[in-house]
């Protein structure tokens, strides 16, 4: 009867760790969808805004993302004025050159902001697609 229980535990552990995955939309990372790490080329994602707003420190990151999803103009433009955080185009590629949690360090490959590095949250970069190239030489530290 153990060895039965056992069984059971284990098949009901793995039904709940399924429901769990279903509901969350859970799936592997793969090189095309992951979580951006330090050395790799990205590119800026905005979620539905033309710009994502770069933090000259990792503290302010949160901030500016709150600030943005809330389109509050006015704290962006303020940080923008105190030389806090700038704006990157979405679709600029940039390099992951550092990891704090969830924040990013970043220098920026392409655009008019090329070589100005900055701090952003994870979810502000994707990997770059298929085909999708950096039109600049890629930068080791």
């Amino acid at each position: 009867m153990g060895k039965l229980n056992i069984v059971a535990v284990v098949i009901g552990v793995f039904i709940v760790a399924l429901m769990i995955g279903r509901y969350w939309n859970l799936k592997p990372e793969t090189r095309l969808d992951h979580v951006v790490r330090p050395g790799e080329t990205a590119a800026a994602e905005g979620h539905g805004t033309a710009a994502i707003w770069v933090a000259a420190e990792a503290g302010m990151t949160y901030d500016l993302h709150a600030a943005t999803a809330r389109g509050d103009e006015a704290a962006l433009k303020k940080a923008e004025a105190e030389n806090k955080a700038f704006a990157l185009e979405v679709g600029a590629q940039v390099r992951v050159a550092g990891d704090s949690g969830s924040k990013r360090r970043i220098e920026v490959l392409t655009g008019p902001n090329t070589g100005k590095t900055g701090w952003v949250e994870f979810e502000c970069l994707r990997p770059l697609k298929r085909g999708e190239l950096s039109e600049a030489p890629v930068r080791r530290p």
